[in-house]
């Protein structure tokens, strides 16, 4: 027992999920509902990549920068 621990630790499958999740599941589930358009047909739109990056925030002067946890509870 200690021996598994001690290789995969207590949150292995969790982080092993939500990085099968990110790479696979989630450009999976783009690719099937990217496509969208409005009722009369005036606009479509098809999303055909997905990217995930570093949390930024925008500010009113058109400013960024990297936000953290507690200011993204605050706003």
């Amino acid at each position: 027992m200690k021996a598994f621990f001690d290789e995969y630790g207590l949150v292995r499958q969790h982080i092993d999920s939500f990085n099968r999740f990110i790479e696979q599941d989630l450009p999976e589930i783009v690719k099937a509902f990217g496509h969208i358009a409005t009722p009369r047909r005036e606009y479509e739109f098809k999303i055909i990549d997905v990217s995930l990056g570093e949390p930024m925030v925008v500010e009113s002067d058109g400013s960024e920068h990297p936000v953290t946890h507690l200011e993204c509870r605050i706003r």
